[in-house]
């Protein structure tokens, strides 16, 4: 109940993101989708990640409070809570089973596993992730009773780990690992083995319902895993002080301006936390220490395994020294289990259960007599649960109390027009599916973070969107990030409608109520323009209206003058006579091409009416049915650059050339290979890089330590253009970093070279120190940080290769992009990098060659990434011929742009002028004109000195100025000043960008914007926040908005005549170009046609022969080329009435009936993701099967007659009978652990039960020094040092164990919040070292026992065949001490309490028994208070330190009532035999009760 309170507070009648949307919003409609393997409601097909595994129990809890109408958001907390709860009880139920402490330390024990932080940081947000854990203990319970045989035994434990689903395999196999360590720890035997053989079967069966999913999702689904965190992110956060006090899960430590999990980032910063925390470890670790331990040698081993598994991949301070190899193992044989942090539940309880023995034996140390001398000492130690309970769950629970347990975003319900979007979707595109955009990372709206798309458990009818995740084909992921890039470009997209129709998408639906301080927002006012510019107009608009992205209160009719007022959800469809694409689609095979250059060429080849409409099979991909394609395209799409997947767009490098690897200092896979996700592998069918003019330039970083800017290229410091530049990415700061360049021979370098650093802004640092080397020498130079011009020296000489290393830089902030250079002048050398085109076609034949050429754009300055400097390309042609030139180019914002306007339209007023006193060096086109050019997807985006003039020539009456945001890589303004020859003011910027303030009588005003929104980027790896520059879009002021330019009559023409257009360069030959068109071509940037002036245009042609070719055109003037097709041959016309008429007659997940017509051979496409488990037959016979635009499902039709095709997909039937045989093995598995054979006797009654043997020198030091050299190298060092202790001061590692995990968490503590790259607080060597000088204190075990002077009353050696034997140090009458040295035990033990039976002497066997000869020995049972439901153990010899005259005042409480173990091994089941009777225990005479530690015995009334 009180979780249920802590959970019910924080935004209670909200619901928030809780592991899947759909589970909590529409239970019993996704357990409907359970029915087929294949899904493609959602997306464009393909296999759910693991989706039967919430088939139990979360959905079956969710549907349950769906019918008995309980809110979403209160059946979401309840859930929340049980799973909380049953981590409690089930820690509370195994203390009590193996005798482990007191009542009150067994609470406290139990409500720390409930709240350990590995739980705590997942909880609010991942359930599934936590039920593992939770259920952990539940499962070891049955193993403990040895009552029961090896079968019934075993199965009642299996028969419990369906309750920890199976949403994620790796979490519910790593959380089983202490169990099976604990069946492992059993000593040797015929039981052991038994019981070993008949859980792993049970676990079989318990898990057979989500293994087999699991299975084909393994052969047929797409591998996810290579794009998703990998294991120097996972493992960079697991130091040994975080993994001991359960926080090394890496999530826990992203932060992106705010913290993605709240809870997460209250463990790692808050000091509260982390020190109770490590506190709590602390006491585990020194209970684990002492020898009385029940447990101690499977505990020993479960902390020993857990800690290789977690700490062998760490590579910080006093880290792992194979963390390389470590790291590679979990990027590949084992990547399902590199996220370790899954393994910390098992040392978690180990923790607990340690911590619980030594706050129980401490506090009853002090009801035993002690000497006069230590009674002082010791009259504190009854309150030691109260004081332990203090110390450690005020942190534990902080996270439940400061209201950050939960995902943050929570939303009252999904809104209604998202209902409404559904609804309109389902009865007008209920056959095509509709493309939502623009793509987000995590979900988050302006209404909430629902983290899944509102759709998902909404929509009824077909939708897609780019997934967060490349859960399709690569061939796809590259399609939808094609679409994406062009949705950026706020201009005409040529062939953007052609494309989406050939991947099956009609309506687009445009998402308006996107969060904007989100990292690469993009404006909504983009993605209209983009979509209206190339032939999409609105169909359906649901919701509030909105502005900027923000639902508005009261908006100021003034906003309107600056921002269109569009609704929350808009629905975009083509024109009313495209054809719709339907669920299937015919080509005809006769049409096809070959394509070489991955599915986002044809993006720009669909804007061509000759590749419109025909197939296309990618090079290398078998094309059935036509032998010698007659069309092959070679264009200069699948480029080998790096990707950061973790990120929507601004995620793709500069293209590497062949052998070109990731940068040495990236912060992401620092000098791999570039991460790419490919349909064909091979670098033939890729577009790679050359270097013209270099043999080679490479940096040890460049743009940004998160971001990809190829804007930033290391070529551009050398391409001879101050307009470009290179600038390091190193998330440490500038000094060191470097550039260098191979030259293509030798060159005889001057002692001086003109160097060209950028200057310092807000975005960046200036260099301020250089060194210049070659093979000749080096020589430092100062650099003055203002951007100009300056010589540096340079050795003289003859050189191979030039290396500029910065030394020394100017205020080095966390920006953009850092410090770098626009130029450095090296005579005679001027480098560019130029793409070479696919040779997969190299020598094949074909009647039509098409050679495409794209260049990716940034026309209106908004997005700095992906922009090229220019077109370079290079091709081979396979023999002579002539190819007819096709060229296309856009308008450019920019001042040549604006003259080429005005002179466009004479006698236009200029309006309202602006300028900017900085701009930051993040793209080309960010101009302060843009402001006031009317156009939203053009910006400005601010330097060092974020600070406007604007000048309108009129005096005016000015009390408010909207201001637009740019969205993208900045942030917003907050706040401004305003100041003018006739006053000054300070305004606030609301959300919808409007700041009032008194009214001013002026001309002119000066804007300076000194506040922005907190849009922050947490660096991870560097002690600092990367602060987003602020960027606007436009500036609207409405007292002066008929003073503001007009808009140019579209229809209005505008000429640049021959020889003043982009220059085309082919092969070294310019060839002048002219290009006329409209005003509103240039205005809106749609593509223009350009003509060579040296041939017919259209239609100019240009011979070329055999061999290699390059094409080049720069970026200058006021048009920029973005395209230019070169066909070779004639390109034969495509019919679309040739192809056969496909019809769906029938369709489900997993099986579909089509109908198709008679005619020519034709390709049968689906518009889903390529698979093999598809097969098709017509008429009986099997179609062969072809993968067409790169990705699309499709098969070979023959020609002939029409017919039904039957379509299944075969692994669904695998996967329905696997859901079946997974029932009927549950139900086995509920025979097995319920059902009894005739004539089976219990374990007890045809058996010794023969106890662990305690943990000896090889777990103890042997394997331990293993361990510890694996995690920390020469720190196993320390491991003899401590086992020297163990042998001769046993007792002192108790509080080595203690003071040394607390020092941890204060060392931790001190570095609270700080990154981990910082190599602070925790991740700080300190902290390092004396966590694993706690662990090894904790578990170092040595054979001495009797060293210090006495054999402890919990003293027992116990051995078997091939077992090692070990005798602990227990304790006497003050035995229980935190630190103090076993004493003398008395001679002659207590008697027993009346009706508990008396205690034989030592070694004395109980009359009437056999005692088996000497491997056996005779124990007394627990004795049973009738008035009570708890029992006591009746004492059978050593002293237990009670004074037997009756109980100590605390007795009751300390005896509270608690849920008695029917699988507890020391109790028999009921009707299984009377508790007084003695049965046979392996024991050593004169030992206590083998299963109980003194503390134990002390606490029994």
């Amino acid at each position: 109940m009180v979780v249920l309170v802590a959970f019910v507070a924080e935004s209670p009648g909200k619901t928030t993101f809780e592991t899947k949307l759909g589970v909590a919003g529409d239970p019993w409609d996704f357990i409907g989708d359970l029915g087929s393997l294949w899904h493609d409601r959602a997306g464009f097909g393909g296999l759910a990640d693991q989706y039967i595994g919430y088939a139990f129990p979360i959905l079956p809890y969710y549907a349950l409070a769906d019918l008995v109408r309980l809110p979403v958001w209160l059946a979401e907390r309840l859930w929340l809570s049980l799973i909380v709860t049953a981590a409690f009880w089930g820690a509370l139920r195994l203390a009590e089973a193996l005798r482990i402490g007191t009542a009150r330390s067994r609470l406290l024990g139990a409500a720390t596993y409930a709240l350990w932080p590995t739980f705590t940081i997942v909880i609010g947000s991942t359930s599934a992730g936590v039920l593992p854990g939770a259920v952990l203990p539940w499962v070891l319970l049955p193993l403990l009773s040895d009552r029961s045989s090896p079968r019934r035994t075993a199965a009642r434990s299996a028969v419990l780990i369906p309750f920890m689903g199976g949403v994620n395999a790796a979490s519910t196999l790593a959380a089983l690992l202490p169990v099976g360590l604990y069946l492992l720890s059993r000593p040797a035997g015929p039981r052991k083995w038994r019981l070993i053989a008949w859980w792993t079967l049970g676990v079989l069966l318990a898990t057979a319902w989500w293994v087999v999913p699991l299975i084909l999702l393994g052969v047929y689904g797409e591998n996810f895993l290579p794009y998703v965190e990998q294991a120097d992110t996972t493992t960079t956060t697991m130091s040994a002080t975080e993994l001991l006090r359960g926080a090394g899960n890496w999530v826990a430590y992203l932060d992106f301006g705010e913290p993605w999990l709240p809870a997460g980032r209250t463990v790692v910063a808050a000091v509260v936390t982390i020190v109770c925390s490590a506190f709590a470890a602390a006491l585990g670790l020194a209970g684990l220490a002492r020898r009385d331990l029940p447990e101690r040698r499977w505990l020993t081993l479960t902390v020993l395994v857990v800690a290789a598994i977690a700490l062998a991949g760490y590579a910080g301070s006093f880290g792992a020294p194979f963390h390389g190899t470590i790291r590679d193992l979990l990027d590949g044989p084992i990547r399902p289990f590199r996220n370790i942090y899954k393994f910390q539940p098992g040392l978690a309880l180990a923790l607990v259960l340690g911590l619980a023995h030594l706050v129980g034996t401490t506090s009853t140390a002090s009801r035993g007599t002690a000497p006069p001398a230590r009674h002082g000492l010791r009259s504190g130690r009854p309150y030691a649960p109260l004081i332990a309970a203090l110390l450690v769950l005020p942190g534990l629970a902080w996270p439940y109390l400061n209201g950050t347990i939960l995902q943050p975003g929570a939303f009252e319900e999904l809104p209604r027009h998202w209902h409404r979007t559904a609804d309109w979707l389902k009865h007008n595109s209920a056959d095509s599916r509709a493309l939502v955009v623009p793509a987000t990372a995590h979900g988050l709206y302006t209404w909430g973070s629902p983290i899944d798309d509102p759709l998902d458990p909404l929509a009824d009818s077909p939708w897609a969107q780019r997934d967060f995740v490349p859960f399709g084909t690569p061939g796809l992921r590259r399609a939808t990030d094609a679409i994406e890039q062009a949705l950026l470009t706020g201009g005409e997209v040529p062939g953007l409608r052609d494309f989406l129709i050939r991947a099956g998408l009609y309506n687009v639906v445009v998402r308006n109520d996107l969060d904007p301080d989100q990292i690469g927002y993009v404006p909504p006012s983009v993605v209209e323009r983009t979509l209206v510019a190339s032939g999409y107009h609105r169909v359906a608009a649901f919701g509030p209206e909105i502005t900027g992205g923000r639902i508005p209160e009261n908006t100021p009719i003034q906003v309107q003058g600056l921002f269109s007022r569009r609704q929350a959800v808009e629905i975009y469809a083509p024109p009313p006579d495209t054809p719709r694409p339907g669920r299937v689609g015919t080509r005809a095979v006769a049409d096809t091409a070959i394509l070489s250059g991955g599915s986002e060429a044809l993006l720009q080849l669909s804007a061509d009416p000759g590749m419109r409409d025909r197939p296309a099979v990618l090079a290398g991909d078998d094309h059935p049915g036509i032998d010698r394609p007659g069309v092959r395209v070679v264009a200069d799409g699948l480029r080998r650059a790096d990707t950061r997947f973790g990120l929507v767009n601004n995620n793709t490098s500069y293209t590497y050339t062949a052998t070109e690897r990731n940068p040495s200092d990236s912060a992401q896979a620092a000098g791999d290979k570039p991460k790419q996700i490919l349909p064909t592998t091979g670098i033939a069918h890729q577009t790679t890089a050359v270097f013209a003019g270099a043999k080679a330039v490479t940096a040890s970083s460049s743009g940004n330590w998160l971001f990809h800017l190829p804007r930033f290229d290391p070529v551009n410091a050398f391409d001879g253009d101050p307009n470009t530049a290179w600038t390091e990415g190193s998330a440490d700061g500038p000094v060191g970093q470097w550039l260098r360049l191979a030259f293509t021979g030798p060159i005889e370098l001057p002692d001086t070279l003109r160097l060209t650093p950028l200057a310092g802004d807000a975005t960046r640092a200036a260099p301020t120190r250089v060194r210049v080397e070659t093979e000749r020498g080096s020589r430092e130079s100062s650099l003055q940080p203002d951007g100009t011009v300056q010589n540096v020296r340079a050795p003289a000489g003859r050189a191979t290769w030039l290396r500029i290393t910065i030394l020394g830089a100017q205020s080095p902030r966390s920006g953009l992009s850092g410090a770098g250079f626009a130029e450095v002048s090296v005579p005679g050398v001027q480098v560019s990098r130029v793409l070479r085109l696919p040779t997969d076609a190299a020598g094949a034949d074909a009647s039509t060659r098409v050679y495409s050429l794209h260049r990716d754009e940034d026309p209106g300055g908004l997005s700095p990434v992906n922009a090229e400097n220019g077109l370079h390309r290079r091709f081979d042609t396979a023999a002579d011929g002539s190819f007819t030139v096709d060229v296309r180019a856009a308008g450019v914002t920019g001042a040549e742009l604006d003259r080429l306007v005005q002179n466009a339209v004479p006698g236009r007023p200029p309006g309202i002028t602006v300028t900017a006193e900085s701009t930051g060096y993040t793209g080309s086109r960010l101009d302060a004109r843009n402001l006031v050019d009317g156009d939203l997807t053009t910006a400005w985006i601010a330097g060092d000195r974020p600070v406007l003039h604007l000048n309108w020539g009129q005096p005016r009456s000015v009390d408010q100025v909207v201001l637009g945001a740019a969205g993208g890589l900045s942030a917003r303004p907050e706040r401004i000043r305003i100041s003018t020859p006739f006053g000054s003011a300070t305004a606030s910027v609301d959300e919808n960008g409007t700041a009032r303030f008194p009214s001013i009588f002026t001309d002119r005003l000066t804007i300076t914007i000194d506040k922005v929104a907190p849009l922050t980027l947490h660096n991870p790896l560097a002690d600092q926040r990367l602060q987003l520059p602020v960027g606007l879009s436009e500036i609207h002021i409405p007292a002066v908005a008929d003073l503001r330019q007009r808009p140019a009559d579209p229809g209005q023409t505008f000429q640049l005549p021959c020889g003043e257009g982009p220059t085309l360069t082919v092969d070294n030959v310019p060839h002048p170009t002219s290009v006329s068109g409209t005003v509103r071509d240039l205005t809106e940037r749609r593509s223009v046609r350009v003509r060579l002036c040296d041939g017919d245009a259209p239609g100019a042609t240009l011979s070329l022969s055999r061999g290699t070719h390059t094409v080049e055109a720069d970026n200058r003037g006021p048009v920029e080329i973005t395209d230019v097709t070169l066909t070779g041959g004639q390109l034969p016309p495509t019919d679309r009435r040739s192809a056969r008429v496909a019809t769906a007659v029938d369709w489900s997940g997993d099986h579909r009936t089509i109908r198709v017509g008679a005619g020519e051979a034709t390709y049968l496409q689906m518009y889903e993701n390529r698979n093999s488990g598809w097969k098709a037959t017509l008429g009986g016979k099997k179609l062969r099967p072809v993968r067409i635009d790169g990705w699309q499902q499709g098969w070979l039709v023959p020609a002939g007659a029409a017919g039904t095709v039957r379509v299944d997909y075969e692994p669904g039937g695998i996967y329905r009978g696997g859901l079946i045989g997974g029932a009927v093995a549950l139900a086995a598995l509920l025979a097995l652990a319920f059902v009894r054979r005739r004539g089976e006797l219990p374990a007890g009654e045809g058996e010794s039960r023969i106890e662990p043997p305690a943990p000896g020198p090889i777990l103890g030091v042997v394997a331990l020094t293993a361990v510890i050299a694996l995690v920390a190298g020469p720190l196993a060092l320390m491991v003899p040092a401590l086992a020297v202790v163990a042998y001769r001061w046993q007792h002192l590692l108790i509080p080595v164990a203690l003071v040394a995990m607390s020092g941890a968490g204060i060392a931790a503590a001190t570095g609270a919040g700080e990154p981990v790259g910082a190599g602070e607080g925790a991740f700080g060597p300190a902290a390092q070292i004396l966590a694993l000088i706690a662990l090894i204190a904790a578990l170092v075990t040595m054979g001495g026992a009797g060293r210090d002077g006495g054999r402890g009353g919990g003293a027992r050696e116990a051995g078997g065949p091939g077992g090692e034997a070990a005798r602990d140090s227990g304790s006497g009458h003050g035995s229980s001490a935190l630190f103090a040295p076993p004493e003398q035990e008395p001679a002659e033990p207590p008697s027993g309490r009346a009706g508990a039976g008396s205690a034989t002497k030592a070694g004395a066997p109980p009359p009437g028994r056999n005692t088996g000869g000497d491997r056996t020995r005779t124990r007394w049972e627990p004795a049973v208070d009738s008035s009570r439901r708890g029992t006591g153990p009746t004492p059978t010899g050593g002293d237990t330190g009670e004074d037997t005259s009756g109980p100590p005042p605390d007795r009751e409480a300390d005896t509270a009532e608690l849920p008695t173990v029917a699988a507890d091994s020391r109790r028999a089941e009921p009707g299984e035999g009377d508790d007084t009777k003695p049965r046979h225990q392996k024991t050593d005479p004169g030992a206590t009760h083998p299963d109980q530690s003194p503390a134990e015995e002390t606490d029994q009334p």
